[in-house]
């Protein structure tokens, strides 16, 4: 089984064990790799940002990669050369991942979503099976009054506790959630208020038996929605990107006021989308977002730079496509280091990775 914490404690005492390529750990892997995942951030705590890659093969090569701040060379023309961990195991698609609390949760699929967490040396903690069958997967972490794991795919959502111990679902105003993206939270005197973004519609309540839904946004669908305080005041505003304007979108989802779009001149009308957003990702000073946008050949990138956002106010000195072709379906991350400036990279399917921005 997949989920088998002695046979994944097993394969992980063999890490390194299949040959000289192992041995040097170089990335890409030399014998090949099909990414399915990527997931950043600071996974020991050390400030500088950790990457973790589901990559699903032929066996012995499916499995998980880390690719630790250490092995992470940016401004050296190849800013990843190796990773520093792998431990094999078997991985269903699509697969889903995030970096919260030092450890890594994944979502994967089989015949229904399973749900697992990771320490910093890719050892199993916990696993749980959500019994729900698999369609378009996100997990994330979400303050409700404590930190939970939550994951869903596009009509269901489950949060749980950080040792996967106590699931519970959420439910949506009436059926299930119609393509359910993104999960947020923000606090409110006393109360926290948890916040579900689908491609058309965010919606809000106090997190309390029962939910009482409010209506956000009702409108075009935005893609690649993520959620980031924009405006420095403690609550995450809901971003996305629509193609039928060609903008990037913003909203306050606990502001009384309606979307901020900016429309965004070089952007292309796919919608495989992934936005980095509320850091500098240039020379300037200004904070800066990244629309990165992927198709079946190849992954093009537009920059909104200096951005200022006020509730139902989105602005920005200038917006501009990037020269940088990225691969097909790229798996674009944001990496940071302190006292270096930030750098993007973007992930092929095939492990090759190109550079976006920042010092490569």
């Amino acid at each position: 089984m997949p989920l088998s914490r002695a046979a994944l404690v097993g394969l992980a005492a063999c890490t390194g064990c299949f040959g000289d390529d192992d041995e040097l750990r170089l990335w890409p892997p030399p014998r090949g790799i099909t990414v399915q995942a990527v997931a950043a951030g600071d996974l020991d705590g050390d400030d500088t940002t950790d990457l973790v890659v589901f990559g699903a093969d032929t066996p012995p090569r499916t499995g998980v990669y880390l690719i630790a701040g250490r092995d992470i060379a940016t401004g050296s023309g190849r800013p990843i050369r190796t990773y520093s961990t792998f431990v094999p195991r078997e991985l269903g698609i699509p697969t889903a991942a995030t970096i919260a609390s030092g450890q890594v949760f994944a979502a994967t699929e089989e015949t229904s979503i399973q749900l697992a967490s990771f320490d910093a040396m890719l050892a199993e903690k916990h696993a749980w099976s959500t019994g729900v069958t698999p369609d378009r997967l996100f997990v994330q972490t979400v303050d409700l009054g404590e930190l939970r794991v939550v994951a869903g795919n596009e009509s269901m959502i489950f949060h749980t506790s950080l040792d996967l111990a106590d699931p519970r679902g959420l439910d949506a105003p009436s059926g299930n959630w119609l393509q359910a993206r993104l999960v947020t939270s923000y606090a409110e005197g006393p109360d926290h208020i948890v916040v579900v973004a689908t491609e058309t519609e965010i919606v809000r309540a106090r997190f309390a038996d029962p939910l009482a839904w409010t209506e956000v946004r009702q409108g075009p669908a935005w893609f690649g929605q993520t959620a980031v305080d924009l405006d420095g005041d403690g609550r995450a505003e809901i971003v996305g990107f629509d193609p039928m304007t060609s903008s990037v979108c913003a909203i306050d989802p606990g502001a009384s006021t309606s979307a901020s779009c900016l429309h965004v001149n070089d952007a292309t009308a796919d919608t495989e989308v992934t936005i980095i957003a509320g850091t500098n990702l240039t020379s300037n000073p200004g904070l800066d977002i990244l629309i990165a946008q992927a198709n079946g050949g190849e992954t093009s990138f537009t920059l909104v730079e200096d951005y200022s956002y006020t509730p139902g106010a989105l602005t920005a000195a200038m917006t501009r496509s990037v020269p940088v072709i990225g691969p097909a379906h790229g798996r674009t991350v944001a990496v940071t280091s302190p006292g270096r400036p930030n750098t993007v990279l973007v992930f092929g399917t095939d492990g090759a990775i190109s550079c976006v921005l920042g010092p490569c």
